[in-house]
């Protein structure tokens, strides 16, 4: 009897513990699905932090996961970085350092920092394993990052799949808003509707931004790569060299350019809209009725702010962001270009302060209203006399520019090398006007001073182009007057300026030449030729974006 009550017991614990070992399996088996969701075929290298974990009150697994909180920062490109003044923000040196910044969160909550450089081929930058149909998107945006030369600080954030949102099939990354539209502009992409929704979509020939609003938890983000070439790099685990190409932001001023934001240092000017262009003008005291003449230009010209124009390539930051080729010596420069189609550009202009083409005017004893050009490309010469380190750094760049034809540099395919060889120039020029011009003013009254002057940019300067027209008259065409009606303006603005000088006139000519030559050479280093129309590389988002630090997610 005892020994068939003992096989009884063995029978029904053996059942009971098969029963058990079927629940575990069972239990196993069903996070199968989700398990899948979060593997190395749809999120990579962060497949290693996916894990099975069981829990006991529940009598279940959990699978946990983890996804990058993505964030960026510019940093000195190599061709910024032998120039400190350029280097305006102050950034933890490990940044300058390495571009990436892995921040792991342990157990004990501590978060850890870990450096790379590109060239170590970081482990979350990885794709291999992935399927094409299963592949999240953020990994593309990952990989994609290395083509750029910015800082980004990827954290580490854990999830289980328990707490996925209905809708959402795989794990999500995040971004703050200003940081994805900062990088999705610098990748060129066109923004319907300039963004003017808020619901950012759009597409370039790297790639294309989609949406899709999810009940319940809001709206998620998809990041593209098309077919192109630098598509096998983003795809692919490749070498980052074989993309060809480089996209750099090299200052938080330069960043705020690609926003219709231009800081000055003394004074912002905002473009996104004529009421934008008109009151930021207003603010930095200039004249109000040359700041409604210039939003009235905006307006009618699609974007279009003569006076403004001159006033960004005099002051604004010296290099705003860029996709450079070196292989091809090709570049774009990636900013809200259309309100700084500046008359700088213009070769007649650019001739009288490099005396080139002089002679073709005659001279002012035989046509007297030829005088102010004479007298603009004289200030120019004695300027560069007295500079021989300015001459030889400028002197080359004017010439060049000079020669390329009757059209504006701002619409012609600049070489990069000689986009580059203009920065040097635009440095030294900037240092001499603080270190030297200028040195007899304390801070205010700098400031006051380029505030003055930028009024007095604007107020002549805004009407070039119709003032023109009409002194070259009926039938002819505006360019052939435009050196002449600049002439003229100059000798107002130092009229306007030379107060600050003791009334000397020379050394308010010495600033005027100093911020035109400044000018051309500005033009010539931020090029952004159209290919297929003016808005083509255009960063057509608002300022208000550019302070955006809510949180965006990307599937």
């Amino acid at each position: 009897m005892v020994d068939a009550v003992s096989a009884t017991a063995l029978v029904v614990s053996f059942i009971a513990f098969l029963v058990a070992i079927m629940q575990v399996t069972q239990q196993y088996a069903a996070t199968a699905y989700d398990y899948r969701k979060c593997s190395k075929k749809t999120i990579g290298a962060w497949a290693k932090h996916t894990h099975r974990k069981w829990i006991w009150s529940e009598v279940r697994f959990e699978i946990t996961f983890s996804t990058p909180r993505i964030t960026l920062a510019p940093r000195p490109s190599p061709y910024t970085s032998p120039f400190p003044s350029l280097d305006e923000d102050h950034v933890e040196p490990s940044y300058q350092k390495r571009q990436y910044c892995y921040v792991h969160q342990d157990t004990s909550r501590r978060k850890d920092k870990e450096w790379y450089d590109l060239n170590a081929k970081p482990w979350f930058l990885r794709a291999t394993g992935t399927i094409p149909e299963a592949k999240c998107s953020w990994v593309s945006l990952l990989q994609a990052t290395a083509l750029s030369d910015l800082s980004f600080t990827l954290s580490s954030r854990a999830s289980s799949y328990d707490y996925v949102p209905d809708g959402i099939s795989r794990p999500l990354a995040s971004m703050d808003q200003r940081s994805f539209l900062t990088l999705m502009s610098l990748y060129r992409i066109n923004w319907r509707d300039r963004g003017s929704d808020a619901i950012f979509a759009g597409a370039s020939d790297l790639a294309e931004v989609t949406t899709r609003e999810i009940t319940n938890f809001g709206r998620t983000y998809h990041f593209n790569p098309r077919e192109t070439d630098h598509s096998e790099f983003i795809l692919n685990d490749t070498d980052p060299q074989e993309a060809g190409v480089k996209y750099y932001i090299t200052s938080e001023r330069a960043r705020a350019a690609m926003f219709n934001c231009f800081q000055l240092g003394f004074a912002t000017l905002l473009t996104h809209t004529s009421d934008e262009v008109a009151s930021s003008l207003k603010d930095a005291n200039v004249d109000d009725d040359a700041a409604e003449y210039v939003g009235g230009c905006y307006s009618a010209n699609g974007g279009w702010s003569p006076g403004l124009a001159e006033a960004v390539a005099s002051w604004g930051y010296a290099s705003m962001p860029k996709c450079i080729d070196e292989k091809n010596d090709t570049f774009k420069s990636i900013f809200s270009a259309i309100p700084t189609v500046a008359s700088f550009g213009d070769p007649p202009i650019i001739a009288m302060l490099c005396n080139d083409n002089i002679g073709d005017i005659g001279t002012p004893s035989s046509d007297p209203s030829n005088l102010p050009i004479w007298e603009i490309s004289t200030w120019a010469r004695k300027y560069f006399s007295s500079r021989p380190h300015i001459r030889d750094l400028v002197l080359p760049q004017l010439r060049w520019a000079s020669q390329l034809g009757s059209a504006n540099v701002c619409h012609l395919t600049v070489p990069w090398h000689k986009a580059l060889d203009a920065l040097p120039g635009i440095v030294a020029l900037d240092e001499e006007l603080d270190k030297h011009l200028l040195r007899h003013l304390d801070h205010d009254g700098c400031r006051q001073f380029k505030l003055d002057m930028l009024d007095a940019q604007v107020k002549y300067q805004c009407r070039i182009f119709p003032d023109a027209s009409a002194a070259a008259g009926e039938g002819r065409h505006w360019m052939e007057k435009i050196d002449l009606i600049a002439a003229q303006n100059g000798h107002k603005i130092v009229d306007d300026i030379k107060g600050y000088f003791e009334n000397s006139e020379q050394r308010a000519r010495e600033v005027l030449m100093n911020r035109w030559m400044r000018g051309v050479l500005w033009v010539i280093h931020n090029g952004n030729p159209p290919e297929k129309g003016i808005r083509e590389l255009e960063c057509s988002l608002s300022s208000r974006w550019l302070y955006d630090t809510t949180t965006i997610y990307v599937a």
